[in-house]
C-alpha cells in the first residue's frame, strides 16, 4: 500500500533504491514470447527441465528476463525468459538455451507480496523515480529476481527484486 501512495504522491523518494553492479553471468533460459504475465509458465519448464536433468542443486539463483519495452510492442510479440544461474556455463538441456545476464549498473527495488501486484512498482520505478534520478536506461533487459520459492511462500510472502539496467546521464 504504501508504493501504491508513493505513485499516487509522485514521491521519487519514498523508497530506498539501491545501485547495485551485477557481474556477468551464465545461465540457461526457457524463452517465450506473449505477455509478460505468462512468465510463469516458462519457469515451469525451466524448472522441470532442471529438475529432470538433477541441475535443481547447481542452480545459484533465478531471473525472469525482459527483453521489451510492454508500452511500445504488442503483447503477443513481447519476448521474455526464466533464467536459472549458474556458477559456470551450462550446455542446453532440452528446451533451455544458454542465456547471459548482462553485468554492469542496476537499480534495484525490493518488492514484497505477490507477483500480480508489481505492476505498481514498475510505474513508480518508469514514472516517478527514473526521470527524476541521475540515471537513464542502458541497452540491456530488465531483470527480476524472485528470492523465495513461490511454491513453498504464500502470496502476500514473496520476496522479489526489480532489477533496472542503467547509466549515469
Amino acid at each position: 500500500m504504501e508504493l501504491v501512495n508513493a505513485a499516487r504522491m509522485a514521491n521519487a523518494g519514498a523508497f530506498p533504491m539501491q545501485i547495485r553492479n551485477l557481474t556477468e553471468s551464465a545461465g540457461l533460459g526457457a524463452h517465450r514470447t506473449g505477455n509478460y504475465m505468462g512468465i510463469d509458465q516458462a519457469f515451469g519448464t525451466l524448472m522441470a527441465t532442471l529438475g529432470d536433468a538433477g541441475k535443481m542443486e547447481d542452480m545459484i539463483g533465478a531471473y525472469g528476463v525482459f527483453f521489451d519495452d510492454p508500452e511500445s510492442i504488442l503483447d503477443a510479440e513481447l519476448r521474455s525468459a526464466a533464467a536459472a544461474l549458474f556458477v559456470q556455463a551450462e550446455d542446453p538441456v532440452g528446451p533451455l538455451k544458454p542465456i547471459i545476464i548482462e553485468g554492469g549498473p542496476y537499480a534495484v527495488l525490493s518488492h514484497k507480496g505477490p507477483y500480480s501486484d508489481m505492476r505498481v512498482a514498475y510505474d513508480w520505478l518508469f514514472g516517478i523515480w527514473l526521470p527524476e534520478s541521475e540515471y537513464e536506461l542502458r541497452d540491456a533487459p530488465v531483470l527480476e529476481a524472485y528470492l523465495n520459492d513461490p511454491s513453498q511462500t504464500a502470496p502476500a510472502e514473496l520476496l522479489s527484486e526489480i532489477l533496472l539496467p542503467i547509466e549515469v546521464i
